[in-house]
C-alpha cells in the first residue's frame, strides 16, 4: 500500500525542510512526496531541486504551477498521485515520526474498505497538546457531517482514499485563487465514513501569511466560490426542516464573522447581503417545490 504525502506551496522555503526532515524520519518507505508550488517567487525551485540530489528513500516529484490557489493545486496534486492514499500536508507543517506507519496500520486493518472515503487522526500544536477536541475511544467510524455530535471538533489529519477522490475537482472561478475544501467533504460527508483514530500525527503551525490567518481577506477576493461551497451546503442541509433552519442560522453567524467589521467598505457589506439573501430565499423557494 503506497502513500502519497502531498504538500501545496506557496513562497514557502523558509520552513518548508520542517516537513522535509520529518518524511526523511518516517518508519514507513513506501511513499512518495508531490509538491505543486503555487507560483513561488522565493527559492522554493532551488530548494527543492537540492533535495532531488539527495539519496531518499522516498521520489520527490515537484511541479509548478501558475499562482491561482490551493484548489487547484489539489486539483493537480491529485492527478499527478500514485499512492492509494492521499494525505495533505501543508507547508508550514509537519507529520510525527511514526505518522505514515499508523496510517497504514489503521487502513489495513479497516473493513469494508467500501464504507469509507478517508481516515484521520489527531492535529497537535506538538505531540501532546492537542487542537480542538476528541472522543474516549481507540477510533470511531462517523460521517463527516456527524462529526460535532460525535464530539470530533476542530482541524483532523484526513487521509483520503485516492480512488474516491479522483472523481472529484474542486471548481476553478477566474480570477479567483481561494475555495474551501470544506466543499470536498460536503461532497462525500453523506456517502462514506471516516474512521478518525485517536493519535496526533499532524503538527500544526497557523502562520501570520496562512490562510487561516487571512480567511476573511481570501473570502472577500472569491465571491463566487464562496458562493458555490454555501449553495453546495444549502444542498447537503435540505434533508429536513430542522437542519435547514439549523444551517441558516450558522450561515448567518458565518456571514458576520466575515463581513462584521467596520474595515469592510459598505458597498462590500450590501454585496455580501445580497448574496446571502438571494441564497436563502432560493433555499426557501427549492425546499417548497420539493417539499411532499
Amino acid at each position: 500500500m503506497k502513500i502519497t504525502v502531498f504538500t501545496p506551496t506557496y513562497n514557502r522555503a523558509y520552513i518548508l525542510e520542517n516537513l522535509f526532515n520529518s518524511l526523511k524520519r518516517q518508519k514507513f518507505y513506501d511513499f512518495e512526496w508531490i509538491i505543486v508550488d503555487d507560483g513561488s517567487t522565493d527559492n522554493t525551485a532551488d530548494l527543492v531541486s537540492s533535495w532531488l540530489k539527495e539519496k531518499l528513500s522516498f521520489p520527490i516529484i515537484y511541479n509548478y504551477q501558475k499562482n491561482s490557489g490551493k484548489h487547484t493545486a489539489i486539483n493537480k496534486g491529485v492527478k499527478l498521485a500514485s499512492g492509494n492514499l492521499f494525505f495533505i500536508v501543508d507547508s508550514d507543517d509537519y507529520i510525527t515520526d511514526d505518522a505514515l506507519f499508523k496510517i497504514n496500520h489503521w487502513y489495513e486493518n479497516l473493513t469494508p474498505k467500501d464504507s469509507f472515503w478517508a481516515i484521520s487522526g489527531n492535529v497537535g500544536f506538538s505531540k501532546n497538546e492537542l487542537i480542538g477536541e476528541t472522543f474516549q475511544s481507540e477510533y470511531l467510524d462517523s460521517y463527516y457531517l456527524d462529526r460535532i455530535p460525535n464530539n470530533i471538533i476542530g482541524d483532523k489529519a484526513e487521509v483520503f482514499f485516492t480512488d474516491v477522490i479522483r472523481d472529484y475537482q474542486f471548481p476553478e472561478f477566474k480570477g479567483e485563487k481561494f475555495l474551501f475544501e470544506g466543499a470536498l467533504f460536503l461532497e462525500y460527508g453523506q456517502k462514506y465514513k471516516i474512521r478518525y483514530f485517536n493519535d496526533i500525527i499532524y503538527i500544526a503551525d497557523y502562520l501570520e501569511d496562512g490562510l487561516t490567518n487571512n480567511i476573511r481577506n481570501r473570502i472577500l477576493q472569491s465571491p463566487k466560490g464562496y458562493a458555490y461551497v454555501k449553495c453546495k451546503e444549502m444542498d447537503v442541509f435540505k434533508r429536513n426542516y430542522k437542519d435547514r433552519l439549523s444551517f441558516y442560522y450558522y450561515y448567518w453567524k458565518d456571514f458576520n464573522k466575515i463581513i462584521g467589521t467596520n474595515n469592510v467598505s459598505r458597498n462590500l457589506r450590501v454585496t455580501f447581503f445580497t448574496l446571502f439573501l438571494s441564497i436563502a430565499i432560493f433555499g426557501v423557494l427549492n425546499w417548497f417545490r420539493n417539499f411532499k
